[in-house]
């Protein structure tokens, strides 16, 4: 008796674990999506001031979405022909009805690396985050529309 209930014990607790894990979901599911906008990368005092258009995919469940792709560009001169969004894809997981959580996001450039590092961003029909990258010390602030526009839902 004593390992039944054990056994019931150890399948809700299962459960439970399977429910947090899964409690937010990105909408639309199974959709192709891009988010464009504006990045900065600040690194030893140097800044790029950027245009970015990141590629993504939200999963068949919507439990989880990666970044596939990313694309940099200037208004003038080449300065961000350097740079890259190095270890794609992201897994982007979302965290709340307004947080995403990017793993292993890591940036390269003409001013060095910044990265791997795990990212808490704003989304909801944007991903957007201000966060000083370990290792590389860089500051990176973006914000990114995205098309469709992905929403977080319970």
């Amino acid at each position: 008796m004593k390992n039944l209930s054990a056994i019931a014990v150890i399948g809700v607790l299962s459960l439970g674990f399977a429910t947090s894990a899964s409690a937010f979901d990105f909408s639309p599911a199974a959709t192709k999506f891009t988010a464009g906008g504006r990045l900065t990368l600040t690194q030893n005092g140097t800044t790029l001031d950027c245009r970015v258009l990141f590629h993504g995919k939200t999963s068949k469940t919507g439990h989880h979405a990666r970044f596939v792709r990313a694309h940099f560009f200037t208004d003038a001169g080449h300065a961000c022909a350097s740079l890259k969004a190095a270890g794609l894809p992201w897994h982007l997981v979302p965290t709340s009805l307004t947080t995403i959580k990017i793993e292993q996001a890591s940036f390269v450039s003409s001013l060095g690396t910044c990265g791997p590092d795990r990212v808490i961003a704003q989304g909801y029909g944007q991903i957007a985050f201000n966060h000083t990258f370990h290792p590389g010390n860089c500051l990176v602030n973006t914000a990114n529309s995205t098309v469709p526009s992905l929403t977080i839902v319970p």
